[in-house]
């Protein structure tokens, strides 16, 4: 009789630990959150080209100057005189320019292409990349509980379970043979690879 009882406690242990242990792996999950931003299809576009809402002349301009030498009998004079043609070699010139507005990894990248010729803004054109971000949340179990059955060649039968913590196990079985009502108990130590 007393080993009846011995046997049924050990039962209902066992039923206890493995809701325990299901209960426990339930609520210990640990959250993993995952950054990833992700480059988006490049916009190109032109804008219109602006008109200036404020234009202003220097009271005293810089001009391009080149050097003169005027001979009056026998005195030379060294001037310098505005160069017309470095002024107008300047104003037919076609200058593109490439800027690099900003480049951020959370925020895209932004490239401006103004082009200018006759003191004038011809175009304006630009390069947009923008960037998503995705952030993927990952649960990873701190405690998994875990339950078995097995048998072994030797006509024990064995039931069991255990909680591993991370890659760390702990496990219990109770062996019972059938026909000689023999009973043991075993702990062992897992661990996960």
């Amino acid at each position: 009789m007393l080993t009846k009882i011995k046997n049924n406690l050990v039962y209902i242990a066992l039923v206890i630990g493995l809701i325990i242990g299901f209960f426990a792996g339930r609520a210990t999950i640990k959250t993993v959150p995952e950054i990833q931003y992700v480059a988006g299809e490049t916009i190109h576009d032109s804008i219109p080209v602006p008109t200036p809402y404020f234009v202003q002349v220097p009271s005293i301009p810089v001009l391009p100057m080149k050097p003169d030498t005027i001979r009056k009998n026998d005195t030379v004079y060294f001037t310098q005189k505005v160069d017309t043609a470095a002024i107008i070699a300047d104003y037919i010139v076609k200058r593109d320019y490439k800027i690099d507005l900003f480049k951020d990894k959370e925020k895209g990248e932004l490239k401006v292409f103004p082009s200018v010729q006759y003191n004038k803004l011809l175009s304006l054109e630009y390069e947009y990349t923008p960037v998503t971000k995705i952030q993927t949340v990952e649960k990873k179990r701190i405690f998994t509980p875990f339950a078995g059955i097995g048998f072994s060649t030797n006509d024990f039968y064995n039931v069991g379970g255990g909680l591993f913590y991370h890659n760390a196990g702990l496990e219990y079985r109770y062996n019972f043979n059938l026909t000689d009502k023999q009973n043991f108990h075993t702990i062992n130590l897992n661990v996960k690879f």
